[in-house]
């Protein structure tokens, strides 16, 4: 069993150390504490996150222990899916994980209750259900309408590839959601982070799985995300003399004349992709490495 609360404060924990909760090693530098008891582990994040994790007979006691936060969880966000649109939250979204080439992009976007709206008028809803033309139409108008309330994190290839030499893209993701949701919240404090849920995230206050169809804020955040990955792809493809392909299924051709032209690979596609790495011969990898080229 897994519980999260959110807006909890250090010190709303102090009296766990009566109840047998023994304070350990944190595991990351957003942790800013980390206890055990039995089978229970209990984690309090720099976000104001608690994640209470519980075994066997821990359930019931935890429930207990922790009744109080859920009356603040109930506050501070008491819809998760009926009105869900018309919450006042933070949201974000990825794009280009994916994808063969292009590095990553995060959005971020708070929504005020009174700007579903004009964001359903726009046309917001789900990226993956618009045109190109239509997301990067809908990206400038929310920028122009609402620039304190966008945040937007991008990775070139380059630097993508360099990062997730010493990290994987768990962590990497992460850090980006927890960053974009970070600034909005010093703008807008006491507001609740939702994140598109993703394998092992730990980010946000509350991850749901297909957040797009359910939140606006999050279906924003994936358009100002699409929108600015859209971008990269123009700048990327000008560095390369043709048009790369986004998508991982029609990319050979792409990556065979990367190699033709003699481009570094590095600088416009993910070298972790099996694809990737089958496009480049082991040998020419070995005799490259040096001079950057993977």
């Amino acid at each position: 069993m897994t519980l999260v609360y959110t807006s909890v404060k250090i010190s709303d924990l102090d009296h766990l150390k009566n109840l047998g909760y023994v304070k350990t090693s944190t595991k990351s530098h957003y942790e800013l504490l980390r206890l055990k008891k039995n089978d229970s582990t209990i984690i309090l994040y720099s976000s104001g996150k608690l994640v209470v994790q519980a075994k066997g007979d821990d359930q019931s006691k935890i429930e207990k222990e922790f009744s109080k936060f859920l009356d603040l969880e109930r506050e501070a966000f008491p819809h998760k899916e009926e009105g869900a649109l018309k919450q006042n939250v933070i949201g974000s979204d990825e794009v280009l994980k994916g994808d063969t080439f292009g590095g990553l992009v995060l959005g971020a976007f708070y929504c005020k209750e009174e700007d579903v709206a004009f964001l359903q008028k726009l046309g917001v809803k789900d990226s993956k259900e618009l045109t190109d033309e239509k997301i990067s139409f809908i990206s400038q108008r929310v920028l122009e309408e609402f620039p304190s309330q966008c945040q937007i994190y991008e990775l070139f290839p380059k630097d993508y590839n360099d990062i997730l030499s010493i990290n994987t893209l768990t962590s990497v993701l992460n850090d980006a959601h927890t960053y974009l949701g970070n600034i909005l919240k010093r703008k807008f404090p006491n507001v609740v982070h939702v994140v598109d849920k993703f394998p092992g995230c730990n980010s946000g206050d509350v991850a749901v799985v297909g957040a797009e169809k359910k939140y606006i804020a999050v279906a924003t955040a994936s358009i100002l995300a699409r929108a600015k990955a859209l971008e990269q792809f123009e700048t990327l493809s000008e560095r390369a003399g043709f048009k790369l392909p986004m998508g991982s299924t029609h990319v050979s051709e792409a990556l065979k004349k990367i190699r033709e032209l003699k481009l570094n690979p590095k600088e416009f596609c993910k070298i972790s992709f099996k694809n990737v790495q089958n496009a480049f011969k082991e040998k020419e990898v070995k005799e490259k490495k040096d001079d950057g080229y993977f």
